[in-house]
């Protein structure tokens, strides 16, 4: 005696285009629990009162598949003070003082970023070797697991009451 089961969709097959759709539902190209590796940027030249904008997906491709970077790692050896805009957020401006390094995680950068805003506030020219920045992504953290844990009981949830 062979026992059939309902399915969601009767007339998709198994070879239809609905296990293949679960499938890619289930890998999204954004990694969100994986790490990346540290992504270095070296600005150009910055004199007195401007700024350079640096775009993290179109300066470097490579970043794309890691999604939004949760970590920023700045070197400033100049003798010039630094004002970063994070997601060129100019309302949000986080200071970084001549001859210093800034460790930047998530919670100073509001969540994440994919973009900047370097701004020089000093009286002399910035050299394109004395600001270093390293762009990277941690692995899972317990808030990222659970926000994962949620929503596939969320689903799994939806799929038992059948919407």
């Amino acid at each position: 005696m062979t026992i059939q089961r309902e399915t969601l969709q009767p007339f998709e097959t198994k070879k239809g285009g609905w296990l293949q759709k679960q499938k890619e539902d289930a890998k999204p190209y954004n990694r969100e629990g994986d790490s990346s590796p540290i992504f270095p940027f070296v600005n150009t030249e910055l004199t007195t009162g401007t700024e350079l904008l640096i775009d993290l997906y179109e300066d470097t491709p490579a970043t794309r598949k890691y999604g939004i970077f949760k970590n920023l790692r700045i070197t400033n050896t100049s003798a010039q003070n630094l004002v970063l805009y994070p997601n060129q957020n100019r309302n949000r401006g986080i200071f970084i003082a001549n001859n210093s390094t800034v460790a930047l995680d998530s919670g100073a950068l509001g969540g994440g970023y994919t973009s900047f805003i370097i701004y020089n506030a000093g009286a002399g020219t910035i050299a394109s070797s004395e600001i270093r920045m390293e762009c990277f992504k941690e692995g899972a953290t317990i808030d990222s697991t659970m926000k994962t844990a949620s929503k596939m009981l969320h689903d799994a949830f939806r799929m038992v009451r059948g919407f």
